[in-house]
């Protein structure tokens, strides 16, 4: 079990820092895992997020209102405080709280209507821990704190645990039906294609590409190799050419409104890449003569 000096110092090591991970097949990143110390009697007047926070009372007392609904809050209580859901905290002026805090959102390819944000949005009064949540953000901080470097690999396994741990305590949930990703990489790899895929018709980098989903351009690189077996540069061209063929050959769009959205500079462009890519010319394409059936 760590101290709150311990806690206070891997809150310090992880400020900023952000993690990509998933639930159920869904893609999140992680903004926010601190530890917050309350002053006696200190409030936290009533607002919303446009993400979910999930808080976590590790000692104190207090209370909490959410939708307009008040609960005591003690030590091992945690709660959610959902998307848009109005909420306010008032610690104890005799036992103020200290509360470890995490906050995620999903990533723009997060199914809406999924099993997970079903759960998320679902669920705000407070409960009492069995000691599984606090013993990952025990892990969490742990390995921030001990390990160095810390392995980001395991702080997102550790994340994907806590949440998939909170939604399978109010639902029940089997591990058959409720999957965290025990691959982070995989994880990456899914935010760099759903930005690329997004991102077809711009001029895209390997340094705007990394930044987006949270990569060094190193880790981006390594990431893309390893599941694809190319360079980020020629992979891009690869999903510009299947997109592109996939308009011509199932669409009447002329060549020159599907080059600049498959980011080719005009339909010149486009034509001479399909050719060296496929061995067929656009025409041929569009007649129906498929890859396979011209090989």
């Amino acid at each position: 079990m760590l101290t709150i000096a311990e806690l206070k110092k891997a809150s310090d090591l992880l400020y900023g820092r952000k993690f990509s991970f998933t639930v159920d097949g869904n893609a999140f990143l992680c903004t926010m895992i601190i530890l917050d110390c309350f002053d006696p009697a200190f409030t936290y007047n009533e607002h919303a997020h446009s993400f979910y926070e999930f808080h976590y009372i590790l000692n104190g007392k207090g209370k909490v209102g959410i939708n307009g609904i008040e609960y005591p809050l003690d030590a091992g209580d945690f709660y959610l405080t959902g998307k848009g859901v109005p909420h306010w905290q008032t610690s104890d002026a005799i036992h103020p709280m200290e509360e470890m805090c995490l906050r995620i959102q999903p990533h723009s390819s997060t199914i809406k209507d999924s099993k997970i944000i079903q759960i998320l949005d679902s669920r705000h009064s407070p409960a009492k821990d069995d000691g599984s949540l606090l013993d990952i953000f025990y892990s969490i901080f742990g390995e921030a704190l001990y390990e160095k470097p810390f392995s980001e690999d395991m702080i997102c396994l550790n994340i994907s645990r806590f949440v998939y741990c909170f939604s399978r305590f109010f639902n029940k949930v089997s591990l058959e039906k409720l999957e965290y990703s025990k691959d982070p990489d995989m994880v990456r790899m899914n935010l760099i294609n759903t930005y690329i895929y997004d991102h077809l018709e711009s001029k895209l980098t390997c340094d705007e590409i990394a930044e987006q989903v949270f990569l060094c351009k190193r880790q981006l690189t390594r990431i893309m190799l390893k599941y694809t077996g190319t360079s980020p540069h020629q992979y891009i061209k690869l999903l510009r050419l299947e997109k592109a063929f996939s308009l011509i050959k199932n669409t009447s769009l002329p060549l020159k409104e599907i080059a600049p959205i498959t980011g080719f500079s005009n339909k010149f462009h486009l034509s001479t890449a399909i050719k060296k890519q496929y061995a067929v010319t656009p025409k041929e394409i569009r007649n129906h003569k498929t890859k396979d059936s011209l090989n």
